[in-house]
């Protein structure tokens, strides 16, 4: 009985273990504007126009940038936070090593927000 318990144990551990590892690298980020087919920039590369959906790395600032002629350009940083997977890695890395191997991958991470709204404000004439 005792050996069972520390097999169950042990493949439970192993199995619930490190899951950030098994989260995918990168993120869908859904952009919209006010004003329909504005160009939308991420980190500085076009991705399309609006309303978009693209994948960004989950564990890095990513810069969003909306343009459209005859509006002011406007532009927004998205942050990224520890995330429910990450916080179960760390406390697991306390139990038993194995999870700290899902600490080394970009699934511990989500970003702030992934449905992203941009304004843009229609440009003053300098006459």
């Amino acid at each position: 009985m005792r050996k069972t318990l520390m097999t169950v144990s042990v493949i439970s551990i192993l199995f619930l273990s490190g899951c950030s590892i098994f989260r995918s690298a990168t993120e869908t980020v859904t952009i919209k504007t006010n004003v329909p087919d504005a160009d939308i920039y991420v980190n500085t590369v076009p991705v399309g126009k609006s309303p978009v959906s693209t994948s960004v790395k989950r564990n890095h600032v990513i810069s969003i940038v909306a343009r459209k002629q005859g509006y002011e350009p406007t532009a927004r940083s998205i942050e990224y936070h520890l995330n429910g997977t990450g916080a179960a890695d760390i406390v697991g890395t306390f139990t038993c090593l194995f999870p700290a191997i899902g600490l080394l991958s970009p699934g511990i991470y989500s970003l702030d927000e992934t449905e992203i709204y941009l304004y843009l404000v229609a440009a003053q004439n300098k006459d």
